[in-house]
C-alpha cells in the first residue's frame, strides 16, 4: 500500500479508471478465449463422432448389416 500513498491525489481517479478499463479488457479477452475453446472442442467432438460413425458403418457392412 506504501506505493498507491505516493501517488498524487489528483492522479489516483484517472489510475483508478485506468485500472478499471484495463480490468475490463482482460475479463473480454478471457471471454474471447473461452468461446475460442468452445468451438475447439466443439469441432473436436464432431471429428471424434463422425470417425465413430465411419468405424461402425464400416464395421456393419463388413457384417451385412444395416440398410445404407
Amino acid at each position: 500500500m506504501e506505493k498507491a500513498d505516493r501517488i498524487p491525489p489528483a492522479q489516483r481517479g484517472h489510475l483508478e479508471q485506468w485500472s478499471s478499463r484495463l480490468r475490463s479488457a482482460f475479463h473480454d479477452a478471457e471471454d474471447i478465449l473461452n468461446i475460442v475453446d468452445y468451438h475447439r472442442l466443439k469441432k473436436q467432438l464432431l471429428q471424434w463422432e463422425e470417425g465413430r460413425r465411419l468405424v461402425v458403418d464400416e464395421a456393419m457392412a463388413t457384417r451385412g448389416v444395416g440398410g445404407r
